[in-house]
């Protein structure tokens, strides 16, 4: 490999080799590649290598000029420095002549410990790799003179040695999916090493099981073909250990060992190129996030969203044309979100709705169980329950998508078809924190989007104020003659068309539908999931009881009391532990009383600076305010998106409860027996 050093590498390693050397040393005075050692002199520089290690304990060394930090690590930005450097500097070429100077003792040494050992020669290596023997030097290296000087030192191409016979072999010509481009002899020997090195490694043959590194570790070390790297797994690596310094999509990630130049050439000739960015990540410290745990702090960010934005909004933009409207908090697009909410909670819609819940988890808990003894059922509560309610709702009650069911059983999609498409794009969205992780879902989220908006606009067309025909309002006429789905989504497309009052079209109206099915259904599922685990904990059978006692009352009364037991335990337990938020400006963030009722200092943060609103923290705030339903601790932040998860908490307070008047109705309500009855958080 000693051909290939770029010349950065080359000059590090001279400064290095020289700061070992004693003061006055001869080779010191030699020219800037033109740095040649002697073996006297390698052997000076083991020495006092070895010497200054021997003196410093490993968790001390240091290298490249770095510090350590008071931890013993490394500073983030100074190693991602290094790695973006490697990434920009271009590797020189493999072929006779190009080792640099200051490698040269390293080449002698080689030739002489392969001779002391008495190593095969070129051709009988060849023979053994099952390679055809060169029969001549010209053969071997037709380049320049090479051929000649090589024949006047070794006379015949069999007593060509091995180590020169490699280094100096002819480089295969560059070509298309052929980058590296060594001897066709050393190709040959990489790849035989390489088969040899992975059958011969437990951790990537008998011990790369499920059993050893669970399911999801086993997953986690597939290669995927599709995780824009083209199978690479370095790309991991550096998105999970500098995640700031390797955004989404860079190429500098994605392809670390190639030029970026060179590899924007490549996939702008595959036509990918848009999917890519080719520009070098920021070179100095990120500023680290800064964390918002007090209730007061994260109620100041959330409600002031002209200084703090949202930082989804890029996802949500790049699924769809148009804005999602409910997905950020521009105070410009208020008449949008009031539009939405207006259809959502119309007149009597959100009673129906709660009816629809319980009546369907009640049909469902009766459908989905099965005996597991005497006088005895199960069922998976969240699987085929809660996950499946809040699809069927948005399918059949507000977007009008063509489910398949028991009661439609030539719908086109699933249940669970549908519950990843919605689930995946949530992801996408809200909870896309990990870098290594953002291709597959905006990849799926994509095409999945495209799918739903596609049926929410043909709805439009056929639902709205329009006489004529359109292929949009064919396209869903056939749709609902074939399928014979169960759609009620009339009223809300209807009462959607009605308080459109900024007149938006088609397109921007279906971002706006798509947005609210998939906040609403992914909410409302992993809400759900965290109250029903919640009280069917031993400590808590007195609440759960007295919601069974409550299951039967439908007083407003008892709605506000089942309300705040809702509230309670996404209290504890809330659908995210946190949000993050981006500074447009510099500002002071008060961060209210503490528990003894002194004042907290307030936090000054920067323009730009980024924060971490931990939702469970501040639900944990000591300070006392009433939230009803047996609970009165401490203000209620579960959804943490400000302004605009007005529709989430809408539904969770009128929806979740129904469905927790057909659960905890149930005669003796509990979990499961050992692993079945929990939850994996």
């Amino acid at each position: 490999w000693h051909a290939t050093l770029t010349s950065k590498d080359e000059e590090w390693l001279e400064q290095a080799v020289k700061s070992l050397l004693p003061r006055g040393h001869a080779a010191l005075s030699k020219p800037k590649g033109s740095f040649e050692l002697t073996e006297e002199d390698f052997k000076i520089i083991s020495k006092n290598t070895k010497e200054h290690n021997e003196k410093i304990p490993p968790h001390k060394w240091v290298f490249g000029g770095l510090v350590r930090n008071k931890d013993g690590g490394f500073d983030d930005h100074e190693l991602a420095h290094i790695l973006l450097d490697a990434t920009d500097n271009q590797a020189c070429a493999y072929g006779a002549r190009g080792i640099p100077a200051i490698m040269k003792v390293v080449e002698v040494m080689g030739i002489k410990t392969a001779r002391k050992w008495g190593v095969c020669s070129l051709n009988e290596f060849r023979k053994f790799v099952g390679l055809k023997q060169y029969e001549s030097f010209e053969e071997w290296n037709p380049t320049g003179d090479i051929a000649k000087v090589a024949r006047d030192l070794y006379q015949h191409i069999d007593n060509l040695e091995l180590y020169v016979g490699l280094m100096c072999e002819e480089s295969k010509k560059p070509g298309d999916g052929a980058g590296l481009c060594p001897g066709y002899t050393i190709s040959r020997a990489i790849l035989a090493d390489a088969v040899c090195l992975t059958r011969g490694d437990r951790f990537l043959t008998t011990d790369l099981t499920p059993y050893n590194l669970t399911s999801w570790g086993f997953q986690d070390c597939a290669r995927d073909t599709k995780n824009g790297s083209m199978g690479g797994m370095f790309s991991k690596l550096l998105f999970r250990a500098l995640p700031e310094y390797y955004p989404p999509g860079s190429v500098y990630a994605h392809f670390p060992f190639v030029v970026p130049p060179e590899m924007e050439h490549w996939l702008t000739k595959m036509n990918l190129h848009q999917r890519y960015t080719f520009n070098r990540p920021p070179k100095g410290p990120v500023t680290p996030v800064i964390p918002i745990v007090s209730a007061a702090g994260v109620q100041s960010v959330l409600q002031n969203p002209t200084v703090f934005k949202t930082m989804h909004l890029g996802s949500a933009q790049h699924l769809v044309d148009g804005s999602f409207f409910c997905f950020d908090n521009e105070p410009r697009h208020i008449n949008a979100r009031n539009m939405v909410g207006n259809a959502l909670t119309r007149t009597g819609a959100m009673d129906n709705y709660a009816k629809y819940f319980r009546e369907h988890t009640r049909r469902l808990l009766k459908l989905r169980s099965f005996r597991s003894g005497p006088n005895r059922y199960a069922v998976n509560i969240v699987r085929d329950v809660i996950n499946v309610i809040p699809i069927h709702w948005i399918c059949e009650e507000i977007a009008g998508i063509p489910l398949k069911s028991e009661e439609a059983p030539r719908g086109i999609y699933t249940e669970q078809e549908v519950y990843e498409m919605v689930t995946t794009i949530y992801s996408f969205v809200f909870i896309n924190n990990d870098n290594s992780e953002d291709w597959p879902l905006r990849e799926h989220s994509t095409v999945y989007a495209k799918i739903l908006v596609e049926y929410i606009q043909n709805r439009l067309q056929a639902s709205g104020n329009h006489r004529m025909l359109s292929i949009r309002g064919i396209k869903d006429l056939i749709s609902h003659l074939f399928t014979q789905e169960i759609d009620h989504s009339d009223p809300f497309y209807q009462m959607l068309f009605k308080s459109n009052s900024d007149q938006l079209g088609i397109d921007e109206l279906s971002s706006n539908v798509l947005s609210v099915i998939v906040s609403c259904a992914a909410t409302l599922i992993h809400a759900t999931t965290h109250v029903v685990d919640y009280y069917l904990d031993k400590e808590r059978e007195a609440e759960r009881k007295r919601i069974a006692g409550l299951a039967t009352d439908f007083t407003p009364e008892t709605n506000a009391t089942l309300a705040g037991y809702v509230r309670e335990a996404l209290r504890h337990a809330p659908p995210a532990a946190g949000t993050f938020r981006k500074a447009a400006a510099d500002a002071r963030i008060e961060q209210g009383k503490d528990e003894k009722g002194r004042d907290r200092p307030p936090l000054d943060v920067k323009k730009g600076d980024r924060l971490f609103l931990s939702i469970a923290q501040a639900n944990k705030d000591p300070i006392k305010s009433s939230t009803g339903g047996g609970s009165d601790k401490t203000p209620q932040i579960p959804f943490g998106r400000g302004t605009n998860s007005y529709y989430e908490e809408t539904c969770c307070e009128k929806l979740i409860p129904a469905m927790l008047r057909a659960i905890f109705s149930l005669p003796n309500v509990q979990r499961g027996p050992g692993f079945t009855g929990t939850m994996n958080r």
